[in-house]
């Protein structure tokens, strides 16, 4: 049998472009009619898999609905900077098949596929001057595609197949359609912005955010492992759902569900801005993690654990228990501010942050307040002692001093009020398991002293500052007492 050999040559790119110059009368738009193409040269129309030699370039703004009736095997899909708003349709159920070159889109106009598009190769669609409008599926094979460019990219067909998409640069990625997409390969957010406008737009592959902005808006994802090293997730009602959730840095404030943990690593920050359902727990190994959610738990359900390295702060609440382990550190507000949590324990090597800006404000607004429901169970020894430490802040925010402090006044300062107790270890109690360290504290004290006491009954822990007499008022105590001795002296003198 003769062997058939394809028609265009896989060594040498032939780049076809559109003019659409043809008689409307011989063809009208059709993909066939070489008049539509310049120098009467149409694509080669073929069945060869992999065939990647092939570009076509679209131009101009004559017949701008051009209609496959075959399936196209090509390198490159290119708009010129000439070309007008493109459709590109397919007569029946034939599909473009575009290999290594991808898509770019050279022209200020929205460029629109109705055709299906499937991959032969890991590609770069660009937009670099227009938007880029996919109504018709994509098929990914085992491919990556990746889209760069400051426009927008619309796919509004099923996305099936084993790859994967990235998403660079500052445009957005619109994702919606009717059909959850089916692809498997995961996807990857570096700039830009990701809308999502249907349930399950992501596939069922990983999810990993570096930079940009994820939206899911009302509509519920469910994905494998999440991975955010920086950006932000929003929504409205929708709600995220991964195996698992492995953080570093970024702002988290659609809802986070499942039954996975989160682990917080690296030396970043992450803020969780709203209530959260994941039931796995919370694992701080490293850098900070700010709750600062308005309702329900920023930490779902479950546990959370403050490991060596790690530290929780925020504004917001959470329902589940909080172990701060040695190494750890828990503090009040982001900023300035209350936490409120579940029942707490403090091991002993663990540390425990306080700020204040202004010295005769209220808990939680001039300084900082733990607002615990249960028990605070301190486990420290005065062997293994947990580092209480306090730090004054300009009311600009600034380290330095706090604003309407007094050295000569004393002052009580609640810190932590737990509605189910503080305990202590069997012999110890506040003075002996805590290492209080007050460097932090710029104003100047004068001579004055810190000191931690328990109050209402031992659900309150207040630091209290104790002044020494000002210097005035000590003189005016000399001469008082050197006054009544020599009266006593004189007295006595005078009556003998």
């Amino acid at each position: 049998m003769a062997l058939l050999l394809p028609l265009v040559s896989e060594g040498a790119v032939t780049n076809f472009i559109w003019t659409g110059a043809a008689n409307p009368g011989a063809g009208n738009a059709r993909w066939n009619r070489a008049g539509n193409w310049t120098n009467n040269m149409m694509p080669v129309a073929n069945s060869v898999g992999g065939l990647t030699n092939t570009d076509l370039t679209f131009s101009g703004s004559l017949k701008l609905a051009p209609v496959m009736e075959n399936t196209y095997f090509i390198r490159s899909l290119i708009f010129d900077p000439s070309a007008g708003a493109f459709t590109l349709s397919s007569q029946g159920t034939e599909m473009l098949r575009i290999g290594s070159g991808g898509i770019l889109n050279q022209s200020a106009n929205t460029q629109t596929i109705l055709s299906t598009l499937s991959l032969s190769n890991s590609q770069t669609w660009n937009v670099l001057a227009g938007d880029l409008n996919i109504q018709a599926g994509v098929s990914l094979g085992a491919n990556i595609i990746t889209i760069v460019g400051a426009n927008d990219v619309t796919l509004a067909g099923l996305v099936q197949g084993s790859g994967r998409i990235v998403k660079q640069g500052g445009g957005d990625l619109l994702i919606g359609g009717a059909s959850p997409n089916i692809y498997s390969g995961g996807t990857v957010l570096n700039d830009g912005t990701i809308t999502l406008t249907k349930v399950n737009a992501l596939g069922s592959g990983p999810l990993t955010i570096t930079s940009g902005t994820l939206n899911l808006g009302s509509f519920n994802q469910a994905v494998g492992l999440f991975s955010m090293t920086g950006g932000t997730v929003s929504g409205t009602t929708g709600v995220l759902t991964a195996s698992g959730y492995q953080v570093q840095s970024g702002t988290i404030g659609a809802q986070l569900g499942g039954s996975g943990s989160l682990i917080k690593s690296g030396g970043g920050v992450m803020t969780l801005a709203t209530a959260n359902t994941y039931s796995g727990g919370t694992i701080i190994n490293g850098g900070t993690l700010a709750v600062n959610n308005l309702t329900g738990s920023g930490t779902g359900p479950g546990f959370v654990s403050i490991n060596s390295g790690g530290t929780l702060i925020g504004r917001g609440s959470i329902s589940g228990v909080i172990t701060n382990r040695p190494g750890g550190t828990i503090s009040p507000g982001a900023g300035i501010g209350q936490l409120s949590t579940g029942p707490q324990f403090w091991m002993g090597g663990s540390r425990f942050r306080w700020e204040i800006e202004d010295a005769s404000s209220t808990a939680g607004v001039g300084w900082d307040l733990l607002n615990i429901s249960g028990t605070l169970n301190v486990q420290g020894t005065a062997g293994n002692q947990i580092t209480f430490d306090v730090a004054s802040f300009t009311l600009a925010g600034n380290a330095g001093d706090a604003a309407n402090f007094d050295p000569y006044q004393s002052y009580l300062w609640k810190m932590v009020q737990a509605s189910g107790g503080i305990t202590f270890m069997p012999g110890e109690d506040e003075t002996t398991v805590f290492n209080l360290v007050t460097g932090g504290f710029a104003n100047e004290l004068d001579g004055g002293i810190f000191s931690l006491s328990l109050g209402n009954g031992g659900q309150d822990l207040y630091l209290v500052y104790t002044p020494v007499p000002e210097p005035d008022k000590l003189s005016l105590m000399g001469l008082a007492v050197c006054t009544y001795i020599y009266g006593r002296r004189f007295k006595r003198n005078w009556t003998s």
